[in-house]
C-alpha cells in the first residue's frame, strides 16, 4: 500500500515561475540537516499569540530589505501576498532552523542598521589596540604615587 504526504506533494507541485518554495523544509535555507525545524505556528505558549514568531520574522525581513541589508538572498516581493508576509508564513505553517532564523534576529537588524547609517561597510570588526610593550605611568589627580601600568 503506498501512502503519500499530501502536504509534501501540495509543496512541490505549486510553482509560479520555476523557482517554488517546498513548505515542508526550511524557509530560509531550503536544506535538510540534522539541526530540527522550529514552526512557531505548533508553539504551545499560552503567554503569547499564535503565529508571533511570524510577525518578527517579517517586520525584520522587511527592514533588513528597506536598508538593503538582507543575510540571505530573499525575493520579498515575491513572499509578500495578499496579507503579507507574517499572514503566508502563518497559514503555510513554514518552518525554519534556529540558526537561519537567528540570522534575521532583533540585534542582527540594530547592528546592520546602526552599519548603515555610519556608512561603514566592515565585513569584520576593528582589531583591538595593542599592550605598550613597555610600562606607561599613568598621572593621578591626589597626592599618591604615580600608577605604572603594565
Amino acid at each position: 500500500m503506498l501512502v503519500f504526504n499530501v502536504s509534501h506533494i501540495t509543496a512541490m507541485t505549486e510553482q509560479d515561475d520555476g523557482s517554488s518554495v517546498d513548505w515542508t523544509k526550511s524557509i530560509l535555507c531550503q536544506e535538510t540537516t540534522s539541526e530540527p525545524l522550529q514552526c512557531p505556528g505548533n508553539s504551545r505558549r499560552s503567554d503569547i499569540e499564535c503565529g508571533t514568531g511570524y510577525h518578527t520574522l517579517a517586520s525584520n525581513i522587511i527592514q533588513f530589505s528597506e536598508i538593503r541589508s538582507l543575510p540571505i538572498p530573499i525575493d520579498v516581493e515575491k513572499l509578500d501576498e495578499v496579507g503579507g508576509i507574517a499572514e503566508r508564513l502563518m497559514q503555510r505553517k513554514a518552518k525554519f532552523h534556529k540558526s537561519w532564523r537567528n540570522k534575521f534576529s532583533n540585534m542582527k537588524l540594530k547592528r546592520a542598521d546602526k552599519r548603515k547609517r555610519q556608512g561603514c561597510v566592515l565585513a569584520q570588526p576593528l582589531p583591538k589596540p595593542k599592550k605598550a610593550a613597555f610600562p606607561v605611568e599613568v598621572p593621578r589627580k591626589c597626592f599618591m604615587k604615580p600608577r605604572l601600568l603594565i
